[in-house]
């Protein structure tokens, strides 16, 4: 992930597990709803779809920890989802990691604006 930057690409793990609290008393899996050209924000570490911010759909990877304060408010747009993807490399990656996407930052953010 490049620093700051609009357009910078972030995974999203855990999409398809309602574990972390990805689940809510409307959906089992609440990232069972993420689709292409959705938003997202990210909050502490995890991302909460578009509307309300009421459901959690997965959580940035530990490897990004050190850009978790940067991410923290922004908004991101689901880029691809690799369920869906015919590459069977991606589909692997996507079942060992209870599902990823990859959304890519469309704002700033508060603290760089």
């Amino acid at each position: 992930m490049n620093d700051n930057t609009i357009g910078s690409l972030v995974p999203i793990y855990g999409i398809a597990s309602p574990d972390l609290g990805c689940s809510c008393e409307h959906h089992a899996i609440c990232g069972s709803l993420v689709h292409i050209d959705m938003l997202v924000r990210f909050k502490k570490m995890v991302v909460y779809s578009e509307g309300a911010n009421r459901c959690v759909i997965g959580h940035v990877p530990e490897k990004l920890s050190e850009y978790f304060h940067r991410l923290e408010g922004r908004i991101a747009q689901v880029y691809t989802i690799y369920h869906l993807s015919k590459d069977s490399n991606r589909m692997a990656f996507s079942n060992k990691n209870d599902g990823v996407c990859h959304a890519i930052l469309v704002d700033k953010g508060i603290a760089y604006r």
